[in-house]
């Protein structure tokens, strides 16, 4: 269950961090030249020139309320300048990563709490 989703600026790199209930899901990360609404097929509209899809497999996000809003973040940094939802769906649960431009990244898992880290270079 995805409970949390933080970003930060650090020195050299931007950070999204997304926290777990009960461990961590499998994941995958990669760029696309879209980012798609699951589900629907609709492109989401993301802030940026280059876009990295972040999906959760066996996950699912813990709302106050059914059909809460999605998750956003717009935070303007250095290379990540919007985070976006892209579907809660049958376990599989993703996000779109608006850049500034197309940059090397890493993932990686943190425990004490369960999180998936993303880094972005700037």
């Amino acid at each position: 269950m995805l409970e949390h989703v933080r970003v930060g600026r650090h020195q050299g790199f931007d950070r999204i961090a997304f926290e777990f209930r009960n461990g961590t899901a499998a994941w995958s990360a990669r760029y696309v030249p879209k980012v798609v609404h699951d589900g629907s097929g609709k492109p989401v509209p993301l802030s940026g020139r280059a876009f990295l899809h972040v999906v959760f497999h066996r996950a699912s996000v813990d709302r106050p309320s059914a059909g809460g809003p999605d998750i956003v973040r717009t935070p303007r940094f250095p290379t990540l300048l919007q985070l976006k939802e892209a579907g809660d769906f049958e376990g599989v649960v993703s996000f779109g990563l608006g850049l500034r431009r197309r940059v090397g990244f890493r993932g990686f898992r943190l425990a004490g709490p369960s999180r998936i880290v993303i880094d972005v270079a700037h």
